[in-house]
C-alpha cells in the first residue's frame, strides 16, 4: 500500500475515533445530540468500504484534503462540546425514558393529541377528495401547498404518539394512529417522519441507560437501532414508491406483476442513498467553488429559519444542497447512474434536485477551512443550547418533539443542516402548543392528568 494512501486511511480512522469518543461521552450524559455524532460516525465507517474507489475517482490529493478537513471538523465539534460540558457542569439532561413512562401511566393528554393530529391530517388530506387515493408521493409533492407542509409536519408527531399509546397499552388506538401515519407517508413521501418511530424507541433506551451498561450491550443495541433505522429508511422508499393506491391494492390482496415488482425493486438504493454521501463530500472538496454558494450561506439560513425565502429573498440564500446538485449534474458526476434520465429531465426544465455531502462537505462549501472551523463551532454551541431548552419542556411536549430532533440531527450529519435543524425549530412550538391546548381542554372538561408537570431528571 502506498504511503500516502496509508496515511489517509489512518486519518480516516482517527476521525472515527474522535467521533466515537464524543458519542460515548454524549451517551453518558444522555444528550439528544448523540444522534448527530452517531450519524457522523456511521457515515465515516460506511465510507471505508468505498475509500479505494474514491481515491481512484478523485485522486489522493483531494481525498487526503477531505480527510484532514473531516478530522479537523470532528476535533472542533467534539472539543467544543466537551468544553461546553465542562464549563456548564450544573446542566443535566432530561431522562426521556422517565418522560415516556410518565406519559404512559396516564396518557389522557396523548389520547387527545393523537386523535386531534389524526383528524387534522385527515382533514387536510381530504381537501384533495378522491384524487388522494390515486396520487403517488411525487404527484403529491408537485401539488404541495402550505397545508400539505402542515400535514407532513404533523406526521412527525403522529409516530411518537403511536409509540406512547402502545406503551400505555392502548393497542387499538396505537395501531389506528400508526396505520393512518403510514398511509399518509405514502402520499407525502416523508421518510424522515417515518424515522421518528425508531427515534423515540432509541431515546427511550438512551435515557434508561441501555446504551451505557457495557460495551457489548452498546454494540448490540446500537447495531439493532442502526438496522431498524435502515429498515425504516428503505421501507419509506418502498411505501412512497407504491403510493397510497398501491398500498390499498396490496391490502385488498391484489399483487404486482413480476415485471412491476422487479422494476420497483431495481429502482431502490438499498443503502437508503447513503452510500454516495462521501462521494459528494470529496466532489465538494475537489471544486474551487460551488456556483451559487457564498459563505456563510448556511449560517444565514439558520438565522432566518422561520422566514420564508420568498419574503427575504435578498437576504436568505438558496439552499446550498440545491446549488451543489445543479453543479454536480452539469459537471457529469451522475453519468452512468440509474437515475441519470431523471437528472436530465430536471435540467431540461430548469429544475434541480438536492444532494448531501455530509456536514463536513456542507461546512467546506461555506468557506473551505474557515467554514469548517466556524460551522463546527456554531453547530456545537447550537446543539448545546438546544439541550438546555429541552429540559424546560413539559414531559408530553418533550416526547412529541425530541424524536424529530433525533431525525433532524441525522439530517445535519448527512449534510443538510438547515432542514435538520428545521425539524427541531418547527416541531418545538407545535409540540408545546399541542400539549398546552390538550391540557386546557382537559381542565375545562374536569379530566385529571398526571403528565402536565415535570418529571425527574438525571
Amino acid at each position: 500500500m502506498r504511503a500516502d494512501v496509508l496515511v489517509t486511511l489512518i486519518v480516516h480512522f482517527a476521525t472515527a475515533a474522535v467521533l466515537a469518543f464524543g458519542l460515548l461521552r454524549s451517551l453518558e450524559r444522555v444528550r439528544v445530540y448523540s444522534a448527530l455524532l452517531a450519524g457522523l460516525l456511521g457515515y465515516q465507517l460506511l465510507a471505508v468500504i468505498a475509500l479505494s474507489d474514491l481515491v481512484a475517482q478523485f485522486g489522493i490529493q483531494v481525498v487526503a484534503t477531505g480527510e484532514m478537513a473531516a478530522l479537523a471538523g470532528a476535533v472542533i465539534l467534539v472539543g467544543t462540546l466537551e468544553a461546553l460540558a465542562t464549563l456548564d457542569r450544573s446542566f443535566v439532561s432530561r431522562r426521556v425514558g422517565d418522560v415516556v413512562s410518565a406519559t404512559s401511566s396516564r396518557p389522557f393528554v396523548y389520547l387527545g393529541i393523537s386523535l386531534a393530529i389524526i383528524v387534522a391530517i385527515l382533514s387536510i388530506s381530504a381537501l384533495r377528495g378522491s384524487a388522494l387515493f390515486e396520487l403517488n408521493w411525487e404527484q403529491a409533492r408537485a401539488e404541495s401547498s402550505f397545508l400539505t407542509s402542515v400535514a407532513t409536519l404533523l406526521l412527525f408527531v403522529a409516530f411518537p404518539c403511536a409509540y406512547v399509546l402502545w406503551r400505555s397499552r392502548h393497542f387499538g388506538l396505537a395501531g389506528f394512529a400508526l396505520l393512518i401515519a403510514v398511509s399518509l407517508t405514502a402520499v407525502y413521501g416523508s421518510r424522515a417522519a417515518l424515522l421518528t418511530l425508531p427515534a423515540v424507541i432509541a431515546l427511550d433506551m438512551l435515557s434508561r441507560g441501555v446504551f451505557t451498561r457495557n460495551a457489548r450491550t452498546l454494540v448490540l443495541v446500537g447495531l439493532g437501532i442502526l438496522g431498524l433505522v435502515t429498515l425504516f429508511h428503505v421501507t419509506g422508499r418502498l411505501i412512497r414508491g407504491f403510493g397510497l393506491a398501491g398500498l390499498i391494492a396490496l391490502a385488498r390482496g391484489e399483487s404486482l406483476s413480476a415485471g412491476e415488482a422487479g422494476q420497483l425493486l431495481s429502482e431502490i438504493d438499498w443503502t437508503g442513498g447513503e452510500s454516495d454521501i462521501f462521494e459528494y463530500f470529496f466532489f465538494v472538496v475537489g471544486q474551487s467553488s460551488i456556483p451559487g454558494v457564498e459563505a456563510p450561506a448556511t449560517l444565514w439560513r439558520w438565522l432566518l429559519m422561520y422566514l420564508p425565502r420568498s419574503l427575504v429573498e435578498g437576504f436568505k440564500p438558496l439552499d446550498p444542497t440545491y446549488a451543489l446538485w445543479t453543479h454536480a449534474a452539469n459537471s457529469g458526476l451522475f453519468e452512468g447512474e440509474g437515475f441519470i434520465a431523471q437528472v436530465l429531465d430536471l435540467l431540461s426544465v430548469g429544475d434541480s434536485g438536492s444532494i448531501h455531502p455530509t456536514f463536513w462537505g456542507e461546512a467546506w462549501m461555506n468557506g473551505r477551512w474557515l467554514g469548517i472551523v466556524v460551522m463546527c463551532m456554531a453547530l456545537a454551541v447550537t446543539v448545546h443550547l438546544l439541550e438546555r431548552l429541552y429540559v424546560l419542556l413539559r414531559p408530553a411536549a418533550a416526547v412529541l418533539c425530541l424524536p424529530a430532533a433525533v431525525v433532524g440531527y441525522l439530517m445535519v450529519a448527512r449534510g443538510n443542516s438547515t432542514i435538520g435543524l428545521g425539524y427541531i425549530a418547527y416541531l418545538l412550538p407545535v409540540a408545546v402548543l399541542a400539549v398546552l391546548s390538550a391540557s386546557a381542554i382537559l381542565r375545562t372538561l374536569g379530566i385529571p392528568s398526571s403528565i402536565t408537570g415535570d418529571v425527574g431528571s438525571k
